[in-house]
């Protein structure tokens, strides 16, 4: 009666080689990523908390966009109000030099005049200071 037989050691071998090629490619697959974890099934807790600080990350960096954009508005409304600073000290300056008693008329007139220059100064740099189309005076 003819018998058919099969190589054992050999379906053995196979299947180990077969078990080593899964095992090399993971092992590759997490090299080139240059992560630990490539799918759930490597770690499905690691992946849940690696996903979550990835998306904490990616929140912090935008807050620090935001941080950098709230200093420049500052730095442009602080640059508005130092330069209507100088031109109120100045209004105050030609006030008290325009109530003295040794000033004629004459002068009274040009104090006025640069007054009010200073004052339409004051509307334009109130007008113009803005930051993204945004007024901040």
């Amino acid at each position: 009666m003819p018998s058919v037989s099969a190589n054992v050691s050999s379906s053995v071998s196979a299947s180990i080689i077969a078990r080593n090629y899964e095992d090399q490619a993971d092992s590759l697959a997490k090299i080139a990523s240059g992560s630990r974890i490539v799918k759930p099934s490597d770690d499905a807790a690691g992946l849940a908390v690696g996903t979550a600080l990835k998306a904490d990350v990616s929140v912090l960096k935008q807050s620090a966009l935001n941080i950098g954009q709230a200093k420049s508005i500052l730095s442009t409304a602080d640059g508005g109000l130092t330069a209507a600073g100088d031109i109120l000290e100045r209004q105050a300056v030609l006030a008290a030099q325009s109530a003295s008693a040794t000033v004629s008329d004459a002068e009274r007139v040009n104090i006025d005049q640069e007054y009010q220059a200073l004052n339409a100064e004051l509307d334009s740099i109130r007008n113009s200071t803005s930051f993204n189309g945004q007024s901040l005076l």
